[in-house]
């Protein structure tokens, strides 16, 4: 089996009190108890943003930008060798808090 190799360079923790404000009050308003850390490959463009603004659904306010087959929404794995594919120039990797609220499953 030709098994891919990734060595990590850097790891960043990214911290926005409003997004974790916003999240908790979700979580509480939803009596939401389980979360879990998941994985998001992105491009190095977009990780600013997302650490600003949170995770967009493509659609109305933003391009879907690799693709929808299993819906419309903002795809991340539990394992990172899943998003690593999706992960674009200059690979980033974001590990991000999430509920399971209205998923109907955790790949």
């Amino acid at each position: 089996a030709n098994r891919a190799h990734f060595k990590i360079t850097r790891v960043d923790f990214i911290y926005n009190p409003e997004l974790e404000d916003l999240y908790n009050a979700f979580k509480i308003s939803h009596s939401i108890k389980h979360e879990y850390l998941t994985f998001h490959g992105t491009s190095s463009d977009i990780v600013d943003k997302i650490a600003r603004e949170g995770f967009k659904v493509g659609g109305k306010e933003v391009t879907a930008r690799s693709g929808s087959s299993h819906g419309t929404g903002v795809y991340s794995s539990i394992d990172a060798k899943v998003a690593l594919p999706y992960c674009k120039e200059n690979k980033r990797l974001i590990c991000a808090k999430v509920t399971n609220f209205g998923l109907s499953s955790l790949l």
